[in-house]
């Protein structure tokens, strides 16, 4: 299943991959790929991302970025296409190739941005509950790779309690979850 993740420099490095397991505090199992659970996590990082972009502050930063990133792409495109000394001068001064691969990238970035604001301009707001969401992504994840059940403890000191932990972490600030987390997670969902 492996197919190389590590080399994709995408989300989780090997390293995270290994900070994760080792935050759990129990040994990971013979013959399990640590690959294979970085693939898993990069997976579930996706509907993460999903649900974040659909929180109203979020999308509407996310929407600023876009609009500025069309707007600064077609402004470098209109400078460094235009007659003149400075368009002459930059077609000497690149490669061959260079100049047009420069003008098809900010041509990439203004229809990247364009997509992304028609996609998500009139999109509202979610009810929240990311964390809680995250846990339960997680539970399946945990179960194949650790070969455990995912469970709670009223001390807040399982090891899936701690994956999770391990997991926000390495998924950023804005994710950072407590294993009061998993608790609610868990109560809600009658586990």
């Amino acid at each position: 299943m492996s197919h190389g993740i590590y080399g994709r420099g995408l989300w989780p490095s090997k390293a995270a991959t290994e900070r994760i397991i080792s935050a759990t505090g129990i040994d990971f199992p013979a013959g399990q790929d640590t690959a294979e659970l970085c693939e898993d996590l990069y997976e579930c990082r996706i509907p993460i991302l999903n649900k974040q972009i659909s929180k109203a502050g979020y999308l509407k930063g996310q929407i600023q970025k876009a609009k500025a990133s069309f707007k600064n792409a077609s402004e470098l495109m209109e400078v460094i296409t235009s007659d003149g000394l400075f368009h002459q001068h930059l077609r000497r001064a690149l490669d061959p190739g260079d100049y047009e691969a420069a003008v098809d990238s900010l041509i990439r970035v203004k229809r990247i941005s364009d997509d992304f604001l028609k996609t998500n301009n009139n999109k509202t707001a979610d009810d929240g509950g990311t964390k809680e969401y995250l846990v339960k992504l997680l539970v399946p994840i945990y179960e194949k790779h650790f070969k455990r059940r995912a469970g709670r403890r009223r001390d807040d000191s399982g090891p899936f309690q701690r994956f999770v932990e391990a997991v926000s972490n390495e998924m950023g600030d804005s994710l950072r979850t407590s294993p009061h987390t998993v608790y609610k997670a868990f109560s809600k969902k009658g586990r």
